[in-house]
């Protein structure tokens, strides 16, 4: 998979259940930091009924960095975040 740094930019990989409307809730979190996303990448894994989602974001503040990761990491049926940031 190609990759591509923005600068002071964060990547955030999340794996999740395949659950309807989950995909907007962790937009909902990103929106309400004021952030813009850069890039958004959406795969879906049906033997395992779970889907990865790719997120590019132009980040404001270390702060925001970490509320967003908290909030995501908190939903109901995260099973994984990671965090790059450039």
């Amino acid at each position: 998979m190609k990759t591509m740094k923005c600068p002071f930019g964060t990547e955030y990989f999340c794996v999740f259940e395949d659950i309807e409307g989950q995909v907007g809730r962790i937009q909902e979190i990103i929106d309400k930091y004021n952030i813009k996303v850069s890039n958004f990448s959406l795969r879906k894994d049906l033997e395992k009924k779970e889907m990865a989602a790719n997120f590019k974001l132009r980040l404001r503040t270390v702060q925001s960095d970490r509320g967003i990761l908290k909030e995501v990491f908190h939903l109901e049926g995260i099973k994984r975040v990671d965090l790059k940031s450039s």
